[in-house]
């Protein structure tokens, strides 16, 4: 196994990072150039990175990813770069008009999906190099409940949207780095077929790995990924696509 394999197999999310410790224009630019040389679907590149290093701006994010029972997350702020990824066919409409013709796949649910895949091409290609470098990264899917102050106070053209945001930052001392566990690999890798065998079994067994690694004998994790997916959230996401110009059919 190499380094960066190893690296990858143990990652864990940082949550407690050093403000005071700022990233050097050249490790951050090190760390973009990495995310942007990800691969894209027919080398369209329809992605953008949106950089956030000020502290207002972060303040803004801060709030922008409150949750909705007034729970902050304070890596927002504490990070030392949040990397904002962005769907962009603002470019791609440039180009296509370029060539005299018109942009269709942003209409289409392919191009959403184009779109949100290449983001997280890069946002994983963002991460791997960042902890290469011995820094703590935490990814934040809350930009969606604030996508339309986000357009705003960022001015995303139309044809852009908001996916998510990395925080990036130096993790302070003392920070727990134990990677958190994931169901059994047979649950994930299923050879010549999907099969899923004994679930309820095995999601008894991960309720206890995991309420024994939160160090909480009453966390269950079939319970709070229910308290997520039991009902639909950022229903309101559709009709900001659409008013971004992307008009799905």
């Amino acid at each position: 196994m190499n380094k960066t394999i190893e690296q990858m197999q143990n990652r864990a999310s940082v949550r407690s990072f050093d403000p005071n410790k700022k990233l050097s224009p050249e490790i951050l630019e090190a760390i973009l150039k990495a995310a942007q040389q990800s691969p894209t679907s027919v080398s369209g590149q329809q992605y953008s990175v949106i950089v956030i290093e000020d502290e207002a701006q972060k303040d803004k994010m801060l709030e922008f990813t409150t949750f909705s029972g007034g729970r902050t997350q304070p890596h927002v702020k504490d990070c030392s770069a949040f990397l904002l990824f962005v769907i962009d066919y603002h470019k791609t409409d440039f180009i296509v008009k370029k060539e005299n013709t018109s942009l269709g796949i942003s209409n289409s649910l392919e191009g959403l999906l184009v779109g949100s895949v290449d983001v997280g091409i890069s946002l994983e290609a963002a991460t791997v190099a960042a902890e290469s470098l011995g820094l703590g990264t935490v990814c934040i899917g809350a930009v969606r409940q604030a996508t339309e102050k986000i357009i705003a106070e960022f001015k995303l053209p139309a044809l852009t949207f908001p996916i998510v945001g990395l925080c990036i930052g130096y993790p302070l001392e003392n920070t727990k780095l134990a990677p958190k566990p994931r169901l059994p690999f047979h649950t994930f890798a299923h050879k010549h077929h999907y099969q899923l065998e004994n679930f309820d079994l095995v999601l008894e067994q991960y309720n206890k790995d995991l309420s024994k690694f939160m160090e909480n004998p009453e966390f269950k994790w079939t319970a709070t990924i229910t308290s997520y997916y039991h009902n639909m959230y950022n229903t309101h996401l559709l009709e900001l696509y659409k008013k971004q110009g992307f008009d799905i059919r």
